[in-house]
């Protein structure tokens, strides 16, 4: 059957077209625009989704879920078609996440968003005001123009702020960074929201947002305020767990727990609009506190606060996850006192009227006894919820039914899985990051998507102790061309029982590989960050393939000093038949860094790669410059280590590259003076 007859008997066909034609004219002819509140400029809205109305979408989010839901390559249309995999292919392609991967990574995506995201990657040629006098491309002129600055050797620090004593995001969790303009010129209404970890008074507020954060074109006080509140209850409570955004940026979901403790009180979902230039981190504002009925009507800043159902049943490790397409939220508890943790699924959260799902069999009760959730990561093409348990249990939950399939054993004997799974719903797998497993190893388990029991696949990481956090793929990963069987390698900072170390497991057609270590971040057994990789193409010297860690203490390289610290690797894969410039810079499968001496096209192989001198490659000549750890890494020092860390822009303008995070102990924060936790902007690579 040929492509067009399956097309002709799918009715959904037609409403794929008209998608495509929607978002079109909407670029195209500037008919449509949304503001983000407190902010001024228009900007071209991506607006689709799957059975409901879709949030708009005139920018990029980047919270914790945006690293534990990836999309390797989808391919086209026709492959899925040919592969009997539409469906799937369908749901992938319209899902806003796949969407926005794709343009932080400056790549081209499939289905309705395509035309969208080329304008948006295009570069307009020298000379013309706009891209063929269309009026939405005039506002994307100027941003993607290419541009170089100095190759820059360390990433720094470009700004700390106090957000009080003893605040801080969290080991394993993440800020929220909402980005305008993600492959161009920064825009000063780019904000950033870090949740402080304490709780809230009328001197410290339980989170806090900045804007106005680029120094390079950026004026007045860099950064600023831009909002900070007060949202605990009469019970003091504090935001534990990270952030999410909606699409639009203008309204924001976390929980709230009594800190101190498990089952002190029950934890609360909170929903908060919030309003440009209100409340400063000596003087938070409270938000008008209103009904869930009354939610979506109030004024910004406003809030409402769902409490879970339940009996003192709060939740300490799990993040929420928000399901654009259906306006849904997933996020786990710790149980009752005795009685096992639970998935709870609130529905109306950013669009309709805010409630949580409490017929049967919603919330549902998971793993064993007295156990708690680690953050939920939702899957649209599987239908399926990924959880796992302290108790180290991973379970799959089916949305639609609440039907519940787990591992046959527990996977983690000691930490429990402490991390959410990294989830690639186009590769249909699921990775787990075990600690401590029983042969004392820390480890990475894969599991397909539709696993009904069983251990998964484990690929071991040397000593285990200490909870072991998420890893990352690499842009070879991404980009690999195989549809849903991709290529390329997984990172993680493994051997949580001895000094951590960075290893790679090469993925070959959705199967791990031989694992390789690399270099050891720390001298003595400390914990490690998640992972955050970043392919930036328009870094000068580039691309470059970055991977930033963060250790708690005993940092190994020099700008560490023997301390808690952030390091940034080169993690660029070679490419066949690529045209490589003079200078560029790769990682080679011995973890090797290798430089281009001679410039020219690589072969359609990978050669065999020298540990000294050159290699010769198709027309281009590496020259072995050392190991990842000698070479490819440079580091900064933070108090007790760092959060996880989001991204904002990749670009080839000075000072739009950043990445956020906070500190886990106590420092002093430079740019805004006090000694407390600190809120960071540091460049990808330094200036």
């Amino acid at each position: 059957m040929n492509s067009q007859t399956r097309r002709a008997g799918r009715p959904w066909f037609a409403a794929v077209v008209l998608m495509l034609v929607s978002v079109l004219s909407v670029f195209m002819f500037g008919q449509q625009g949304s503001r983000i509140p407190g902010n001024s400029p228009r900007v071209p809205i991506l607006s689709f989704g799957s059975q409901q109305a879709p949030p708009e979408v005139p920018g990029l989010v980047d919270d914790w879920s945006h690293h534990h839901l990836v999309f390797s390559n989808p391919g086209t249309e026709d492959d899925a078609i040919r592969e009997g995999r539409y469906d799937e292919w369908r749901r992938t392609v319209t899902d806003l996440r796949y969407v926005m991967q794709q343009l932080k990574r400056h790549a081209p995506a499939q289905g309705p968003a395509a035309a969208y995201t080329d304008r948006l990657n295009e570069t307009p040629q020298a000379g013309e005001a706009t891209r063929g006098g269309e009026p939405g491309l005039a506002l994307w002129q100027d941003f993607l123009k290419p541009r170089k600055e100095p190759k820059p050797p360390a990433i720094h620090g470009d700004w700390s702020m106090d957000m009080g004593a003893g605040a801080t995001v969290g080991a394993d969790q993440y800020p929220a960074k909402y980005t305008i303009n993600v492959t161009g010129a920064p825009s000063c209404a780019d904000f950033v929201v870090f949740n402080t970890g304490v709780a809230g008074s009328s001197s410290q507020p339980t989170i806090v947002a900045y804007n106005n954060i680029y120094a390079t074109t950026c004026t007045g006080s860099v950064p600023s305020v831009y909002w900070a509140y007060n949202t605990s209850s009469g019970s003091n409570t504090a935001i534990l767990t990270s952030v999410v955004l909606s699409g639009d940026g203008s309204q924001i979901a976390f929980v709230e727990n009594e800190p101190g403790g498990e089952n002190l009180a029950s934890a609360m979902l909170v929903l908060l609009k919030w309003q440009a230039n209100d409340g400063t981190v000596a003087s938070p504002v409270a938000p008008a506190a209103v009904s869930a009925s009354a939610y979506r009507t109030c004024a910004a800043p406003c809030m409402t606060t769902l409490t879970f159902t339940g009996t003192l049943v709060s939740s300490y490790y799990s993040a929420p996850y928000y399901d654009y397409g259906d306006d849904i939220l997933y996020v786990g508890d710790d149980g009752p006192s005795g009685g096992e943790g639970q998935l709870h699924k609130f529905t109306g959260v950013f669009n309709g009227t805010p409630a949580e799902v409490t017929s049967s069999p919603w919330p549902i009760a998971l793993g064993e006894d007295d156990y708690e959730l680690s953050s939920p990561v939702y899957d649209s093409s599987s239908g399926n919820v990924f959880v796992g348990d302290l108790y180290g249990y991973f379970h799959s939950v089916k949305a639609s039914t609440g039907a519940v399939v787990g591992t046959s054993g527990r996977l983690d004997d000691n930490q429990g899985l402490r991390d959410g799974p990294l989830v690639d719903s186009v590769a249909a797998m699921a990775y787990v990051f075990v600690g401590d497993n029983a042969s004392g190893d820390s480890a990475v388990r894969q599991f397909a998507t539709t696993f009904t029991s069983g251990s998964g696949t484990q690929k071991t990481l040397g000593a285990g102790s200490l909870a072991l956090y998420s890893g990352t793929f690499d842009n070879a990963y991404y980009t690999a061309s195989s549809g849903s069987s991709p290529t390329g390698s997984l990172y993680v900072c493994g051997k949580s029982g001895g000094d951590p170390t960075l290893y790679r497991i090469p993925i070959s057609a959705n199967a791990m590989g031989t694992v390789k270590a690399g270099p050891a971040l720390a001298t003595a057994n400390t914990p490690c960050s998640p992972l955050t990789e970043i392919y930036n193409a328009g870094a000068s010297g580039g691309p470059f393939d970055w991977i930033y860690a963060s250790v708690q203490a005993s940092g190994s390289p020099a700008g560490c000093s023997a301390g808690g610290c952030i390091i940034n690797y080169i993690v660029t894969a070679w490419q066949a038949a690529n045209a490589y410039s003079l200078g560029q810079e790769i990682l080679d499968t011995n973890l090797n860094i290798q430089k281009v001496t001679t410039a020219g096209t690589s072969g359609s192989s990978a050669p065999t790669w020298k540990t000294s001198g050159t290699t010769t490659d198709g027309t281009v000549t590496w020259t072995y410059q050392g190991s990842m750890s000698a070479v490819g890494s440079t580091a900064t020092a933070e108090a007790g280590g760092t959060s996880g860390m989001v991204i904002d822009n990749t670009s080839s303008i000075a000072g739009a590259s950043q990445i956020y995070f906070s500190t886990l102990g106590s420092a002093t924060c430079s740019t805004s003076g006090g000694t407390g936790g600190c809120a960071i902007q540091a460049a990808q690579s330094a200036p």
